[in-house]
């Protein structure tokens, strides 16, 4: 379907619109899955140690469930990212005038009560570790793709986080559409080649493996598949962002703000002139 014939309407906050009604459930799970990482990356950023990190993300994103924040957005006041970066920076903020608290109040009891409270304090946590629901705990994902290496501030490094996986998504999308089509070799083969990853096998081993006849019929293949994915990455993306925004106009925002937060592009857009920002997964290597 081109590009120019999706309606953003249909998109416009659809996600979290779906996730605040009372039958939400899957989509807020969803809306978890997507964002958990960020969220950590934003604890971890404010001197959140890694578990503590984890465990404030798994009670933020649990705390809007309880109290069914969702059903309370308003799509009107903005997109969801600074909605979202706002709740995680209140939280914080009550999370440490608690931890503050508590200090205060150990310092105060005698040390038998205060081993009493240590002990009830471990076998409560263990027994919600062992009952994290599939809505607040973490997701698996690549770690090493999606929190900061290098820290600028908490919400630089929200945003590159957010950017980061928003991009793995838009992928996800573009492998499985080259699955369901039989193409997906290829596809992996051209994304390798791209990142500048190893690839398991030579040119001539895949394209042996394809069936074609040479390796110069593969890197033929790829390099129409590069100009092919480029609208579709464009498609996909715009379509995730649609998600989260409330207006049409903020989709080309979006996409020029996260930018902004990635240390390098990664290809998510390529400027074409003043004010002109396109999507594409594609750098400027040659597929062949």
């Amino acid at each position: 379907m081109p590009e120019s014939n999706l309606r953003f309407e249909t998109t416009r906050w659809s996600l979290v619109l779906r996730a605040g009604r009372d039958d939400g459930r899957q989509a807020a799970s969803e809306l978890c899955t997507r964002y958990w990482w960020p969220v950590f990356a934003f604890f971890r950023s404010q001197g959140a140690r890694e578990q503590e990190a984890a465990d404030i993300t798994q009670e933020f994103f649990g705390d809007i469930d309880r109290r069914r924040d969702l059903s309370r957005v308003d799509p009107e006041r903005g997109r969801f990212r600074s909605w979202l970066r706002a709740c995680a920076k209140n939280h914080l903020y009550r999370y440490r005038k608690a931890q503050r608290a508590l200090k205060r109040d150990e310092d105060q009891l005698p040390l038998s009560a205060a081993a009493a409270i240590d002990a009830k304090a471990t076998a409560v946590t263990a027994t919600a570790d062992g009952e994290r629901s599939s809505l607040t705990a973490a997701p698996h994902t690549d770690r090493s793709v999606i929190e900061p290496k290098d820290s600028l501030t908490p919400e630089h490094d929200f945003n590159r986080s957010w950017a980061l996986a928003l991009h793995a998504r838009v992928m996800g999308r573009l492998r499985a559409h080259y699955a369901d089509i039989g193409k997906l070799e290829i596809f992996l083969s051209l994304e390798a080649m791209l990142s500048g990853a190893d690839c398991e096998l030579s040119d001539w081993e895949l394209s042996q493996a394809l069936g074609m006849r040479d390796e110069g019929t593969l890197r033929v293949a790829r390099c129409v598949m590069k100009k092919q994915a480029a609208p579709l990455y464009r498609r996909y993306l715009r379509a995730e962002i649609g998600e989260t925004v409330s207006d049409q106009r903020d989709i080309d925002h979006e996409i020029r703000e996260l930018l902004v937060a990635l240390s390098q592009p990664l290809g998510i857009v390529e400027r074409r002139g003043a004010g002109d920002v396109r999507a594409s997964p594609l750098g400027e290597r040659r597929a062949g």
